[in-house]
């Protein structure tokens, strides 16, 4: 009778030390030893059954959160082409879209022009809020963008023109005069 109970409480204390691969085999009496012994062993296979549902959770979240990254890296990349696109569309054949950027005391200033029809004066009231498309699109990307500007502690105004819309951002940039610092003030044109 002691030896069934004396495996029993071996299993156990090697089980509360974290080893759940123990196999309390060899008590296999028909008394309630042996029945507690049997509920033990289905304790420690739930065990680790739930350790392994853990490391596929954990595994799984490792995924999840990667992809998270490449979504973010994938959007951040395509906010600026689809900005240089959102113009370009807005431009009729032919016309030109410019992007002109310098260096104003302690800001970046970035502006983008094109030649399309402009935007209405309510539209740009709106322009920044979510989910608001004047173009059909779907009305996140300016919001986007004013999100990052604003959290950089830049600014971004939209200047109308005819024919066409003018973008300025500015963002902080702490100027340091060092020799072969390049300043970008020659326009770039991309054709329409």
């Amino acid at each position: 009778m002691v030896r069934p109970i004396n495996r029993l409480r071996a299993c156990m204390q090697r089980v509360g030390e974290g080893d759940l691969d123990v196999q309390c085999s060899g008590i296999r009496t028909n008394d309630e030893i042996g029945a507690l012994a049997r509920g033990f062993q289905e304790m420690v296979e739930g065990l680790r059954e739930k350790r392994l549902l853990e490391k596929e959770m954990l595994s799984t979240e490792r995924l999840a959160a990667l992809g998270q990254v490449a979504a973010g890296v994938a959007h951040e990349i395509n906010n600026p082409l689809g900005g240089m696109l959102n113009a370009i569309q807005a431009s009729p054949g032919g016309g030109r879209v410019g992007m002109q950027c310098a260096v104003e005391g302690h800001h970046l200033l970035l502006r983008v022009e094109d030649e399309g029809p402009g935007i209405d004066t309510e539209d740009i009231q709106r322009l920044f809020e979510p989910f608001y498309s004047g173009t059909g699109g779907h009305g996140l990307g300016l919001w986007v963008t004013y999100q990052v500007i604003s959290q950089l502690g830049g600014s971004i105004d939209v200047l109308p023109r005819s024919p066409g819309t003018v973008m300025e951002i500015r963002l902080p940039f702490p100027r340091e005069d060092r020799p072969g610092r390049a300043t970008c003030k020659q326009p770039t044109e991309v054709p329409a």
